[in-house]
Parts: structure tokens; sequence; C-alpha cells
């Protein structure tokens, strides 16, 4: 069986275990890892020599899995209070608190995320009368989710990885903070040699089965492997493209990515390379620091919804790993990426001048042995904690400010920059809850501590919901229809670039005239705005190569004022989308449709531009 994605960027294909090794010259062999019997490569895969330039390399050829970022302390009564204390004077939080204490609350006489999807990605199914429960419980409306079965039926599945409860606290939580958005679960079976959480993923991209995707599993970037890391980077990048938002956890096991949350050892720094890519949210993790008075934070008793928070709690990064004994890898992941190197969006007052990725971006409430999660799960109220709850907790957020902009809001990284450049760098809106202490250092290896603005542990803070709905720029959107063809070189004759006129801005096409090599066709979009900001465009291309046969004879080029943002060549095609840094001196985005250079009189290739999306936000 083989599916080519939509946007061409990925290949799934199955096999018996010998046209495996054969196509791959490789051996599968069994491995006892932790009691448990996988299969993997034993060594490197070699991809034939024709098809070297075309493939960034395997996602997996073997069935170790991702982790889920969630932590269940202990199962309790299903009549359990919201401010049940079990044993550190800590609270569990409802619904209702979580509102409270990140002004959420007030936002609710008007949005409720309506009409706005979250697509969570899983490997197991779950109870619907956990999610039933959960709501009655907590006050929230009646509002089921809906269920997607990829492929074949997981089931319910809980051993030695409890993706159930996975599925869902993530499908609860999403509807808890927006209850009125419709909350899909995708579920797919981990296959011999491909996660489910790959597969589910990549459905949801796919299919654009809702605007916004919150994903609570990872892996370290060295254990993905170039074609792991390589994977990620181009579903995330389709996701922005096609305007979905995704919220990706950072993960548990603090600076030490690659060691297992809740081990007592761990060998070195690394992030998650699901959260690390330029085309997500990365989501860290906090912890209320309530303990010199819990009587201003919470209320003796509790509301009709559950809730007894009272105000804003203020936040320490979360690290409940070195409070235990012996103590454990259990903090918010955050730190730098050895893959990718700083997007142009990633600025703000104490970001590092590093040059790489760093993560997370925003944090929330993660807290294990303080003020975790109710969660029902198997009819019974559970305590949970994680990043895993921080992240679709967020995408209920998402879900409100998006019911708000009416629009598909893709990558919100760059604007969350912006927000925090105007918050810290000169006293703007109160857009984000700065964290300044605490660290995500785990046994073995030393982590990063917060400080003012941004931080490697809590990034640019935890969010207030109502400030980020008004401070929000509303994007400028300019969405032109129609389907330009080229023929390049071509033999006479002039092509048509004509979209406008914009709704805003001004845009004009430029015919350059007939040459062999050049600029064949233009396309020109003059912002409006004076002040600094972001654009994005997204565009579908496709190219179709008659005579050179390896697609190479066009081009496409994205350029902001002189500077070359993008270089798209044959024989790629689908949805691309391009982050534009807008300044004084880079106010016009520009499409260069080109042809090669060398090509004789009798080369020619086809190249289809359509879908020209440009969204601005200031």
């Amino acid at each position: 069986m083989i599916t080519i994605a939509k946007g061409k960027g990925w290949i799934n294909f199955s096999g018996t275990t010998g046209q495996v090794e054969r196509a791959f010259h490789t051996q599968i062999d069994e491995y006892l890892v932790d009691g448990k019997v996988e299969h993997a490569n034993s060594t490197e895969p070699s991809i034939p020599v024709e098809l070297y330039d075309l493939i960034a390399g395997l996602v997996s050829l073997h069935s170790f899995q991702t982790r889920p970022a969630g932590h269940q302390i202990q199962a309790q009564s299903s009549t359990m209070n919201p401010n049940y204390t079990f044993g550190f004077g800590s609270y569990a939080l409802a619904p209702a608190d979580f509102a409270t204490i990140y002004d959420v609350q007030s936002l609710y006489g008007t949005y409720t995320g309506s009409g706005v999807g979250i697509a969570i990605p899983a490997r197991s199914d779950i109870h619907l009368t956990d999610v039933q429960s959960f709501r009655t419980t907590y006050g929230l409306p009646s509002h089921n989710p809906t269920f997607i079965v990829n492929g074949t039926d997981p089931g319910i599945v809980c051993s030695t990885v409890c993706d159930q409860a996975e599925s869902t606290l993530d499908v609860e939580w999403a509807g808890a903070i927006a209850p009125a958005a419709d909350i899909t679960l995708v579920t797919s079976a981990s296959t011999g040699s491909t996660d489910g959480i790959v597969l589910s993923s990549e459905y949801a991209v796919e299919q654009l089965t809702a605007p916004i995707i919150s994903l609570s599993y990872g892996q370290c970037e060295s254990a993905l492997g170039s074609g792991g890391n390589a994977f990620w980077n181009t579903i995330w990048n389709e996701a922005a493209a096609s305007g979905i938002t995704v919220l990706v956890a950072s993960g548990d096991s603090g600076v030490a990515g690659c060691a297992a949350a809740g081990s007592t050892s761990s060998s070195g720094a690394a992030v998650s390379g699901l959260a690390s890519t330029p085309y997500n949210v990365a989501v860290g993790g906090t912890e209320f620091n309530d303990s010199s008075s819990y009587s201003t934070y919470w209320s003796a008793s509790n509301s009709a919804s559950g809730g007894s928070a009272l105000i804003y709690i203020p936040e320490v990064a979360w690290n409940d790993g070195t409070g235990l004994t012996p103590a454990q890898v259990l903090a918010t992941g955050g730190g730098q990426s050895t893959v990718y190197s700083k997007p142009t969006w990633q600025s703000a007052t104490n970001v590092p001048a590093d040059g790489v990725r760093d993560v997370p971006d925003v944090a929330f409430n993660a807290g294990v042995y303080h003020d975790p999660y109710l969660v029902v799960l198997n009819s019974s109220s559970v305590l949970y904690g994680g990043t895993s709850v921080a992240t679709p907790s967020f995408a209920g957020i998402v879900a409100l400010l998006e019911q708000e902009v009416t629009v598909p809001l893709g990558n919100i990284a760059p604007t969350l920059y912006s927000l925090g450049t105007v918050q810290y760098g000169s006293s703007g809106p109160a857009v984000f809850n700065d964290i300044t202490s605490g660290n995500n250092s785990v046994p073995g290896t030393s982590g990063f501590s917060a400080g003012t603005a941004y931080d490697l542990t809590t990034g640019l803070g935890s969010v207030d919901a109502a400030n980020l709905l008004s401070n929000y720029p509303v994007p400028t959107i300019y969405r032109p229809d129609g389907v330009t063809t080229l023929v390049l070189p071509r033999s006479g004759g002039t092509a048509s670039c004509s979209y406008g006129p914009p709704s805003s801005g001004s845009l004009s096409s430029t015919n350059i005239g007939i040459r062999t090599a050049g600029v064949e066709c233009q396309w020109s979009y003059t912002s409006t705005h004076t002040t600094t900001h972001h654009a994005t465009l997204w565009y579908n291309a496709s190219f179709t190569s008659d005579t050179v046969g390896d697609g190479s004879i066009a081009n496409i080029e994205i350029d902001a004022g002189a500077t070359a943002l993008s270089d798209n060549s044959g024989p790629d095609a689908g949805r691309f989308s391009v982050d534009i840094p807008i300044g004084t001196n880079l106010s016009t985005i520009i499409i260069d449709v080109t042809a090669r250079a060398g090509l004789t009189s009798g080369d020619f290739a086809t190249v289809n531009i359509s879908n020209i999306y440009i969204e601005e936000q200031p």
C-alpha cells in the first residue's frame, strides 16, 4: 500500500519484512527492551542513489514510540472535591479554576469556541462516558467529541504506557477551556514500523480535520534522527501553510529531553523534535507558588462548577522531580534545538542570541505533585499533571481566539513574540504572566533558570487569555481567487499574472517578456502598515517538466524587498508558507516565477501557481 501526501511532502508505504530489508539494504531484528520485544533495523538504511536528492529520510523502520507527556498521581472517588488536599497542602484543578487563574472566565459571555475545531492525534480510543461524566461533574455543557479511526481501530490501549489516559485528558481539557469547540479525536493503531501518533498527525493535517491541533507526545531530536526530524518539520510546515495552529508539549524531562520522565538519571541536554520545529508553538510547564498563603488564592468551599481558585496565582518553572526522594527527571521541557536555526520571528526581550530555535514558547500549570488537573478516567476521578495537560488547555484558549478573529491563524508563534516584544520591551499590554523563578535541572544534567521576560524554562510566560484576545492583532487577509499557468520558457506571447485588487495594499502584475532565463512573471504586494510586523504568504505550486526530466527547469522565489526568503524549485509541489518580517525596507512582497539558466530553446515546463493567501499580523 502506498499513500502520497496531498502536499507531496511524504509517502506512506507498507511491505513485508523481507521487502523492506531488500529495498533499504538493512536487516530488521528483534530486541528485548525493558521487558518488551521491539523490532528495529540493525544498520542504517540505504536509499537508492537515484532517489538521494529527493528523500530527506525515513521516519522509522522500528516499533519504538513517542512518549506521552502526562503523569497520573492517584485515583480518587468520583465525588472528589476540586480542592482536595492530598498531603502537600495542594489543590486539584477543575476547569473553573483554570478559567479564573488564567483570566478565561470573563470571555465566556462572548467566546466559547463555538464553530472552531480542535484535533487530538492519538493512538488509543477512549470511553465517551468518561468525557460526558467530566463535563457533567464540572458544570460544562453537553458537547460530545467526534471520533475518527484512521485505518485499523487500536481500541483501548493502556499497558506500559497508558495512551488511553493521554487521549482522555487531551479531549477533556481542550473542551473544558473551550466548552463549545468541536473536539475531534483522531486515532491510528501503531504498526510494526510506524507510530500511531505519526499516522494520526498525518491524517489531521492532510484532511484538514480542524484549524487547531494539540499534541502531547514527544521524542528528543537525536532519537528521531534526520528522517524523523524532517518528517515533523514537513508535516507542521504543511499544517501552518494550511492555516492550522499546532501546539506541542515541550515534554516532562526538563532540560534532558532524551531521558524518560520519572527516571532517576539523565545524560545531557536535549529538546523534543516534535516541539522544536519553526512551525509550531511549544508549550512548557509552570507550577503555582501558592504555599505562602493558600487562603489568598483559594476559597474554603467550591462553586457549583467545582471551582475554588479566587485570583491569578503566581507561578514558577515547573520542577517536581527535585523534591522527590530519590530525585527524578520530572520538569518542564526547555532548551536549545540542535536541528533548527533561529526562526526570524523568535525575537523578544532576553531571547538568547544563540542562533538556534529555543523552546518552549509559552507555559501553563503542569504540576504533578502540586495542584494537578482533575481527569475522569474509567469512571473515576484521577489527578494528572505535566505539559500534556497544559497543551490542550492552551488549545482551548486558542479556540476562543480563533472564534474572535474568525479566520484560520496558522502558526501563531510570530505574533506571540511580537506581543512579547511590546510587553517586555516597551511596557505594552500584559498578555503574558512573567515567570522569573525556578529551573528545569534534573538528576545528571544542569538546566536553565527562569528569568525576566523570555527564558528557556517557561518561554514568554503563561497567558492572560482576556488580554491575549483583546490585544491579538486581527490579521489583514488578502485571498485572491484564480489559477495562473505559465509555460517556461515561452515561445511567444505573455502570461497573465493578475490577481487584484487586494483588500489592503496594492497588487500589480508585471510581464517581463520572453527570455530563456530570468523572471517570467511577478506578483508584487505592498503592505500599507508602517510598523515592523510579520506576514505569512501561502500559495500552491506545482511543476511539470517535459524535457529536462528532473524538474529543475522552473523556480519560484519569494522576496521581501531585497531579501530572498524562499526558493522552491521543481519538482516540488504542494502548499507552501513563508514567514515574512515586514519593516521599513521590506514592505513589498514579491513572488518571482523564473526559468533556470542554461536552457535550450526546446526546453520547457509547466508551472501552476494558485491560491495565493497573504495574512498580515501587525
